[in-house]
């Protein structure tokens, strides 16, 4: 079987804040040369208007309790193997039913529902519109990379994981490490292959520096912001955790990751939320 994935499968997404120019200058310099990347910016969602979501305070379409939950158990496997965390927010689940702690215990991992700065909600439409023109692309898989992401060498190789898996089912990739999140390889996660890549039992996404979804995952994805909306109290890589707890798709992370996150390493010193905030 060939291992080298045909670069036409591939859409590939570069969120960008146009202000942030060294982002720009640095990737263009580093993106792989047989893909063409498509940068999504924020005029691209006021001059390209794709498609319209609205902004609400739901929790997509799941009960409370549940994004809660996942929340709590990504929280607990900074401590604990993912089994036993697993375990532990299973059994907080079942127990929430009748004891007030408990129930407290997993609510208390939701994000705090305060107004989003309106600015900071145009970096969730950058991710979905990014989904949308992958979709409408025609390509297998849809490759979106933030602009603080710094590839490392095997980068380009790791691509080629993405031909050993099946596009008729749904797939999530992180290429990215978790130390934003904090979500690192727990005990209980199985060996990776030669390129560092392995099955999590219970899906999670690290955040939304460097990810791959195939077209059909995409598509549910939408689906389910154009049917209920798009919380504007939840960050946009805790959107992407929550709809992928609550799908039957597959999670790959991958260890020692291909793309470093430059805003975490302190390669870069520029900030969206800072630019953002004092543009107000």
């Amino acid at each position: 079987m060939n291992t080298q994935i045909d670069p036409q499968r591939i859409f590939l997404a570069v969120i960008h804040y146009s202000p942030l120019k060294d982002r720009r200058k640095f990737l263009e310099k580093e993106l792989p040369r047989d893909l063409d990347a498509h940068w999504i910016t924020e005029g691209t969602i006021t001059e390209e208007p794709i498609f319209k979501l609205t902004f609400n305070r739901s929790s997509l379409g799941i009960p409370l309790i549940d994004v809660a939950s996942g929340f709590r158990h990504n929280s607990f496997t900074q401590k604990y193997s993912r089994r036993i965390s697993g375990w532990i927010t299973h059994s907080l689940k079942f127990c929430s039913k009748y004891i007030k702690r408990a129930e407290s215990s997993l609510l208390g991992a939701l994000p705090p529902q305060i107004d989003s700065h309106t600015k900071f909600q145009e970096l969730k439409l950058m991710h979905f519109t990014a989904l949308h023109k992958g979709v409408l692309s025609g390509k297998d898989w849809i490759v979106v990379l933030e602009d603080d992401a710094v590839l490392t060498e095997k980068f380009r190789d790791s691509l080629n994981f993405l031909q050993t898996l099946n596009t008729k089912d749904t797939h999530w990739i992180n290429f990215n490490d978790g130390k934003g999140p904090n979500l690192f390889k727990t005990k209980s996660d199985p060996k990776g292959d030669a390129l560092g890549f392995y099955k999590l039992s219970i899906g999670s996404t690290r955040c939304g520096v460097a990810y791959a979804v195939n077209v059909k995952y995409a598509i549910q994805i939408l689906g389910k912001l154009k049917t209920y909306g798009v919380p504007d109290w939840i960050p946009i890589d805790l959107i992407f955790d929550a709809i992928l707890k609550d799908s039957n798709a597959s999670c790959y992370w991958q260890d020692p990751a291909s793309v470093l996150q430059g805003s975490s390493n302190g390669v870069y010193q520029s900030n969206y939320q800072t630019l953002r905030t004092n543009e107000s």
